[in-house]
């Protein structure tokens, strides 16, 4: 998996610094996490004790103009970042009450974009990648109280 990004960055044109190569590892080790840009740093610093901030920063920025890495605020309004893989598109279901992730593929909700898109004869260009409701977990817990 490293590799295939690595040939990513390769066939954008940037240059594979040491500092990059690290901030992407820490990305693939933690592959379908949601790290902030704290966590990245802390991280990457265990590969390379000098590295610094501004340098994780500006690599995750790298990433995610060339689309390595998306970019996702929930509502605890903390950035958080995740590596993009095409075979594993999908959705976040975020609980309001708990803060959990569900992650949903992506073709599930396609059809209901689509469904919408030809009732109100909208042509979609993009969607946010979450969704806000309350998990399972605590709806059961709202109906015990």
């Amino acid at each position: 998996m490293f590799n295939d990004y690595i040939m990513k960055l390769y066939n954008s044109g940037i240059k594979l610094t040491s500092s990059r190569e690290a901030v992407l590892s820490v990305f693939c080790e933690n592959f379908n996490k949601h790290l902030s840009a704290e966590e990245v740093y802390e991280l990457a610093k265990l590969k390379m004790p000098s590295i610094g901030v501004a340098t994780v920063y500006r690599s995750i920025n790298i990433f995610v103009i060339s689309q390595l890495v998306a970019k996702i605020q929930f509502m605890d309004k903390v950035t958080r970042y995740e590596l993009l893989d095409k075979n594993n598109m999908h959705y976040h279901l975020y609980c309001e009450d708990c803060g959990g992730i569900i992650e949903e593929p992506i073709s599930r909700i396609k059809v209901l974009e689509t469904e919408i898109s030809k009732e109100v004869g909208f042509q979609l260009t993009a969607a946010n990648s979450c969704l806000i409701g309350k998990c399972q977990k605590c709806l059961l817990k709202k109906k015990k109280r």
